[in-house]
């Protein structure tokens, strides 16, 4: 995982100061959007929702497709690991796998859907 070379708190700060709109004020929330955007993607980082709804006075589609993107990655790297576990226990006949090792991938399972 990338080292964070932002710090989006400060970031998503002066997104929540940002009311008025001029042609200036645009330009400097796309680039802070832009930035806040690279350092969640760079690091995997979702943002806890009380942190969005401070900044849903800007258009922030682009920065929740992102975030979409993050979670996306994560159910698909879990349902993987799901699947192969599944694969696991079927594969494995009542004789040749004791009853200890299938509540230990049964319990790892369920240990996987309970994280984040």
């Amino acid at each position: 995982m990338a080292s964070i070379n932002y710090d989006f708190f400060d970031i998503i700060g002066e997104l929540i100061l940002m009311k008025e709109e001029s042609k200036e004020d645009e330009e400097h929330v796309r680039g802070l959007l832009e930035t806040l955007i690279k350092c969640l993607d760079e690091n995997k980082i979702v943002l806890p929702i009380r942190l969005l709804e401070g900044i849903l006075h800007l258009n922030i589609t682009k920065l929740l497709d992102y975030q979409i993107k993050i979670l996306d990655g994560w159910i698909e790297k879990k349902n993987k690991l799901i699947e192969a576990m599944e694969a696991e226990i079927e594969a494995s006949s009542m004789e040749e796998c004791s009853c200890e090792k299938k509540n230990k991938l049964i319990e790892a399972m369920e240990a996987c859907s309970l994280e984040d």
